[in-house]
Parts: structure tokens; sequence; C-alpha cells
């Protein structure tokens, strides 16, 4: 773990390597390959991230978002979470990093936003029959939208 290279992998992790998988190339040197880019826009390879600098300085990441991209352009936003696990006597001996995937978030906002009433001069979008909107939404089980508008 000293290394910088992950020791274990669970299953999110793995979909998430494999959803960056660059042929031809080990896993190995993936590390080289993906750039990682974070929120203020600086980039790095995974071999520089600052994952790193946690390990020889035992900072706590918390939240803090990162774009995964593969020459070719496949890319995957995660949230990161990185916290050290130290020995007895304080020093830093292994990394426990989580990432969540972003893409089925960004997907359910994308449909949402699809969704949305759109205002028009008649109050709803043509062709939208407010009354049977509404019955689909309560069908959603959404018990605050059912409660407030219920008939």
């Amino acid at each position: 773990a000293k290394a910088g290279i992950p020791v274990l992998l669970n299953r999110e992790a793995e979909r998430i390597a494999n959803i960056l998988k660059i042929p031809g190339r080990s896993p190995e040197d993936h590390f080289d390959a993906v750039v990682c880019r974070r929120a203020d826009g600086r980039e790095s390879s995974l071999a520089e991230f600052p994952l790193a600098q946690v390990l020889r300085t035992g900072e706590t990441v918390r939240l803090e978002e990162i774009v995964l991209q593969v020459p070719g352009g496949r890319s995957l936003r995660a949230l990161l979470n990185a916290t050290p696990v130290c020995s007895q006597e304080g020093m830093v001996e292994s990394l426990v990093v989580t990432l969540q995937d972003m893409t089925p978030l960004e997907e359910q906002e994308r449909l949402r936003a699809e969704f949305e009433v759109v205002p028009h001069s008649s109050g709803y979008v043509e062709g939208i029959d407010p009354n049977k909107l509404k019955e689909i939404l309560c069908d959603l089980d959404d018990d605050r939208f059912r409660e407030k508008n219920a008939q």
C-alpha cells in the first residue's frame, strides 16, 4: 500500500476500473495513463495524484469531486474519500479509498430535468394533460407529492 498500488478492490472498484480499462495495457500501466482532473481544474496522472500525499501526511480527503479520463476520451465523474490507516506509533501504513461513481446520479438528474413541466401560455406544455401528469407522479410513490396534491 505504501507504493500507492491498490492491494484490494471491491466489486464497485473493479467495475470502475473496467470502465476505464485501456486495451493492451496492464492495470499497473493505468496509473500513468489515467488523468485525474480535480474540481479546481488541476490535472495529474493517477500516479501523481495527491493520494500519495495522503500516504505521506496522514491527511483525510472527504467528498472531493474528480473526473478520471483515459486516452480516447472515456471518463467517469466520481466523489473521492481517502482515510489513512495508522500504526500505533501514528505512522501511515495504508489508505482506504472510496470512489462513488456519479454517472447514475447524473442520469437521474438528466431524466428529472426532461420530465419537468415547462410553463406554457395555457399553464402547461401542449399535449400534456395536467391531471394525467399528477396521477403519474403520485404513482411514483413520492409521499410528499401525494400528500400535497391528493384530490
